[in-house]
């Protein structure tokens, strides 16, 4: 036999048994990609039965929690809820805590908790070693609405609202004492009185609550507005404006811009008269003898810059104070004040107690220290100016007013407070008044002092402070709650 036909049939040999083999590979091949194929499709079969699971719990955990609320108060939502999971087939793994034990509402016998947790068979998976799947659920539900303020006290080492007056003193609405509230003479309240330490003495109230499962007294966070920047004070020259330097508002010529000066001396007897004064001034100082009318600017486009560090009220003539930055206002004189609408920074203090009115619409002030208003004129203030939130008009910010584009304001300085209280005359605040202070003890002690026996006493909005002082026969603080306790409206609080 030749080399050549040797050669041509051990390729013929080799070739037969490549085909043989070859479908055999194939088939291998293949029966491994079943099997890949297989169990990818039982783990997404898995997957979407444990998420499908995990969602149906959800729901039970939903539906039940806010049924069993509905027994609240009463002592039968455990019961009420423990029924509602057996009815919508959920066996074992379930537990239902009145008051919640976690969470944002733990302590609180005014919530339901019902918590889920079960171990879920799988299928495919089991091929894997995979034979159970943990899956927790939880949900809180109530029956009443969580309750609106309108006196809160955030202070939570002493008693945070302390009230005394006559039996014309009242809230409408609800109050929260973060700790102890505390009650001397007769406080009629129209909602809720909450005290999430204890009360001394009782008001009139729709119900109260106490303790740590009470609800919580929570600072709203109400943000500041855009902070204007201060205008430069330059110069050290002091203008005195007086009849006799002939630059006085007269008869002939009844309104007068004050000349350029760094200080302001104004004595002006033209009482028919107004002197208007431009920004920046480092003093505005209007005499005893004064009887002219006096009119601060605001600065062009920009009116909340205006800058006035000191101005010293006397004399007789009204004032008219126009938005801007302010470090001090003392009104010693019987002199009525009048704020345009608009923005006000008052950086250490604004003091009035003297018995002219102090007055102002679309306003809203923001105090770094001080604000008294406790003369015996009629006082009325509406808010708010542009940019203020959730009808503030009073912001009280307990420190130097941090303001774009400068190192700081003056070095701010005197007591720590809000103080408007009053003796006389008609004194109605429309709007709210706010000091979230960084820290419980950065202001007097009371933050916030409201009330006397003025003919009105009205705040007609929040006030919501560290500690707050609410005294008087007839001081009426009016912010209804639109949440009725009295009327069970389930919903999911988490």
């Amino acid at each position: 036999m030749s080399k050549i036909t040797s050669l041509t049939r051990l390729r013929a040999r080799v070739r037969g048994a490549l085909m043989v083999r070859r479908p055999a590979q194939i088939l291998v091949m293949f029966a491994f990609g079943i099997v890949a194929m297989m169990a990818f499709a039982g783990f997404a079969i898995d997957t979407g039965m444990l998420l499908t699971t995990r969602r149906n719990f959800q729901k039970v955990a939903d539906i039940c929690a806010t049924v069993g609320a509905q027994a609240i108060p009463g002592g039968g939502a455990i019961a009420r809820a423990q029924d509602c999971i057996t009815t919508n087939n959920v066996s074992g793994g379930a537990t239902v805590n009145v008051p919640p034990t976690s969470g944002l509402k733990a302590g609180n016998n005014r919530y339901v908790e019902v918590v889920i947790d079960q171990n879920v068979r799988t299928y495919f998976l089991q091929a894997v070693g995979i034979r159970t799947v943990p899956i927790g659920v939880r949900a809180v539900g109530s029956a009443y609405r969580a309750l609106e303020y309108a006196v809160v006290g955030l202070r939570p080492d002493t008693n945070s609202v302390r009230t005394s007056g006559g039996s014309s003193s009242r809230i409408i609405g609800n109050a929260c004492s973060r700790n102890d509230f505390q009650v001397s003479g007769t406080l009629n309240i129209t909602g809720w009185a909450v005290a999430n330490g204890s009360f001394s003495g009782l008001p009139s109230a729709t119900g109260t609550e106490s303790g740590p499962g009470s609800d919580p007294c929570l600072d709203p966070l109400f943000p500041l507005p855009y902070l204007p920047t201060l205008q430069p004070l330059v110069g050290s020259s002091t203008v005195t404006i007086s009849d006799s330097a002939g630059n006085c508002p007269t008869a002939s010529n009844p309104t007068r811009a004050a000349p350029v000066g760094y200080r302001l001396r104004i004595s002006c007897g033209y009482t028919a008269g107004t002197l208007t004064i431009s920004p920046p001034r480092d003093q505005v100082d209007i005499q005893g003898s004064n009887r002219a009318t006096i009119r601060l600017q605001p600065s062009g486009t920009t009116p909340s810059n205006a800058t006035y560090r000191d101005v010293q009220i006397q004399g007789t003539g009204p004032v008219i104070l126009g938005p801007g930055i302010y470090d001090t206002i003392n009104v010693i004189s019987d002199a009525n004040v009048t704020f345009n609408p608009g923005l006000f920074l008052i950086n250490s203090s604004y003091d009035q107690g003297g018995g002219g009115d102090l007055t102002g619409t679309g306003v809203s002030i923001i105090v770094g220290h001080q604000f008294e208003a406790t003369g015996n004129g009629n006082l009325l203030l509406s808010c708010c100016s542009a940019g203020m939130e959730h009808n503030v008009l009073f912001y009280h910010y307990g420190g130097t007013i941090p303001t774009p584009g400068t190192p700081a304001m003056w070095p701010a300085t005197g007591p720590n407070e809000i103080n408007i209280t009053g003796n006389s005359g008609s004194r109605i605040l429309n709007g709210s008044i706010y000091s979230p202070l960084v820290t419980p003890d950065a202001c007097n002690n009371p933050c916030i002092s409201i009330g006397g026996n003025a003919d009105t006493f009205q705040v007609n909005g929040q006030v919501i402070g560290a500690t707050i002082d609410f005294h008087g026969t007839g001081t009426t603080v009016n912010y209804p709650d639109i949440s009725d306790r009295a009327i069970p409206r389930p919903y999911l609080a988490e």
